[in-house]
């Protein structure tokens, strides 16, 4: 078995029916521009290549309730988001949900080299049963319209609650700072006897690419596990360890540098377990097993999305070196073992493919 990791520096038919006769002689009113909050972006890597695609660069920026419509008079039942900005050629995905990436431009027009991804919450307000909370509503249509609510509730008041994430879709960023964003790049839609569109703007932000930070070395790049016959396991949860570990060097551009480290599961991103998927094989992948890495040989690697930025929330990221550890240097070591995954094992081949990604602070 091997395993390869790279290193990288998603009411009834009668109030029905007196509502629909109220709602034909009111005046039509229109949605409300809104605006997606945003915060500045820092990537701070010595050189950048292929593998910073796909890197969440910041975590969820969150922004409060916004009135996207107050009808006054005219009842709202659909609703719901487009967003019409060009969609990467990339993929993103976390918790289990596939997100759309939308580009983000240089003033000048040129790709910025980064995109985003995003989620709604929605407080719609209906006639008779109140106010209710919905989402998170995720952007997953590409520029097609993403329907929050399908017509059966009639809506006077809507916000809606927009949380974005910058994510890095390509490796062509050019050092130095740009402001971007402030741009239009959707509309809420609504719908009644006629169709009202709310402009969503992106806010405006500054993106700045510093090249500092850590390079990094693996010894060994490829790991051998060797051949482990199915009777080493004694059930579902028990592991057989490796005599492979791997030692991760840095060479840091600074001493007073914080840096903290994700392991993410090249074959399925959005994996958040202490278990890598398995790499379907040329003949035969083997089934009810899985590997996993410890840490300095003690705790177990939680994998999470390839992440450059530190985040508090994070379950997947730990710190290898403080900022007050006065070093351009540090290092950490992994070893892999095989766990049971299931009641059965079939044997095959068993390979895994991890990457590791470093942010700074």
């Amino acid at each position: 078995m091997r395993t390869f990791m790279r290193l990288i520096s998603k009411g009834s038919a009668l109030v029905l029916s007196m509502l629909l006769l109220f709602m034909s002689n009111s005046a039509s009113a229109g949605a409300r521009s809104t605006s997606i909050d945003t915060q500045d972006v820092v990537i701070q890597k010595p050189v950048l290549n292929n593998s910073i695609i796909g890197e969440a660069l910041t975590g969820w920026i969150k922004g409060g309730p916004k009135q996207v419509m107050n009808s006054q008079g005219t009842i709202y039942g659909q609703f719901g988001l487009t967003i019409n900005t060009p969609v990467s050629n990339i993929s993103y995905s976390e918790s289990g949900y596939n997100y759309s990436v939308y580009d983000v431009y240089l003033p000048g027009g040129e790709l910025s080299g980064i995109g985003f991804i995003l989620r709604t919450f929605s407080q719609e307000c209906a006639i008779i049963i109140g106010c209710t909370n919905t989402g998170p509503h995720i952007q997953n249509t590409g520029n097609g319209y993403k329907q929050f609510q399908d017509g059966v509730l009639a809506n006077f008041n809507v916000a809606y609650s927009y949380e974005i994430k910058f994510i890095a879709t390509s490796a062509n960023i050019t050092a130095g700072s740009y402001v971007l964003g402030g741009n239009i790049v959707g509309q809420a839609n609504f719908f009644s006897t006629f169709r009202a569109d709310g402009d969503v703007f992106l806010g405006p932000f500054r993106l700045t690419y510093e090249q500092s930070g850590c390079t990094a070395s693996l010894s060994p790049a490829v790991i051998n596990m060797g051949v482990v016959s199915p009777l080493g396991f004694k059930g579902v949860g028990t592991t057989v360890a490796s005599n492979a570990p791997v030692t991760v060097s840095l060479q840091c551009s600074t001493p007073d540098i914080g840096v903290l480290a994700t392991m993410t599961d090249q074959n399925d991103s959005g994996n958040s377990t202490q278990t890598l998927q398995l790499t379907p094989g040329a003949t035969t992948t083997a089934t009810g097993v899985g590997v996993q890495f410890l840490r300095d040989g003690s705790s177990l690697v939680t994998y999470g999305p390839s992440s450059s930025f530190v985040d508090s929330n994070s379950t997947a990221q730990w710190r290898v070196k403080d900022k007050s550890t006065l070093s351009n240097t540090a290092q950490f070591v992994l070893t892999p073992q095989y766990i049971q995954t299931a009641s059965s094992i079939t044997p095959g081949e068993a390979n895994a493919v991890a990457s590791i990604t470093f942010a700074y602070d």
